[in-house]
């Protein structure tokens, strides 16, 4: 019964701290293996691995992100959220700003796999891209931000284009395309997955605090412990 306790305390401990012994880093973002986020050290942010919320229209993302939500505690990326994010793909402020968009060459192929497969994948391109939202009220409602992976390394680049489609034309679109959603550092929160095993472990630490008080025989070692 001890080794078991002990055992769901070190699972709960490892899974509620994303394991960063091999990450997948390009520019200033970093993906540990088997992580659904990814870490942003640019902007003090964490950002959701975009295969989350493919084929989720902007009804259902809205809805995602409110509360009680699969999403809570995230929110949806608007324009300067997504320049945020290339930038740090980059490894620093850039000249991706255009708002009709503008390309950014040079970046690595594992880029890809740090933001997660969430469109085609073809033999030449892995096309990978996600929603954000255009903000400043002029124009489309929804920009994207794609990630071009060459698949013999060189030419990869990534795009950013705002105001690019309505609600209605994003949600028609075939299934693929994600939203990009964030969360500052400091009001992350563990994955619900991760939760659920630091409950069991702090229920599994207190059974054992209890049995540690009084056992049986009465006894702590060698120090009787009258029983109530």
């Amino acid at each position: 019964m001890r080794s078991l306790i002990a055992l769901l305390v070190a699972v709960a401990a490892n899974v509620s701290v994303p394991a960063l012994a091999s990450p997948i880093t390009v520019g200033s973002l970093y993906r540990a293996d088997g992580s659904s986020t990814i870490n942003d050290s640019l902007n003090d942010r964490i950002w959701l691995g975009w295969e989350r919320t493919v084929g989720l229209t902007y009804a259902q993302i809205s809805a995602a992100v409110g509360v009680g939500g699969m999403f809570e505690g995230y929110t949806i990326a608007r324009n300067i959220d997504a320049q945020l994010f290339v930038d740090a793909l980059v490894g620093g402020p850039h000249a991706c700003t255009a708002s009709s968009g503008s390309t950014c060459s040079g970046i690595t192929r594992e880029a890809g796999d740090l933001v997660g497969e969430s469109y085609s994948f073809d033999p030449i391109f892995d096309y990978d891209w996600s929603y954000f939202l255009s903000d400043n009220g002029v124009g489309q409602d929804i920009g994207f931000v794609r990630v071009f992976v060459n698949s013999v390394g060189v030419n990869s680049r990534v795009e950013k284009v705002n105001e690019a489609f309505t609600f209605d034309t994003a949600d028609s679109l075939p299934d693929g395309t994600s939203w990009m959603l964030y969360q500052t550092t400091a009001s992350a929160v563990p994955e619900p997955g991760s939760l659920g095993l630091v409950a069991l472990a702090l229920f599994a630490a207190g059974c054992t605090n209890r049995r540690a008080k009084v056992t049986p025989t009465g006894r702590i070692g060698e120090v009787i412990v009258p029983l109530s």
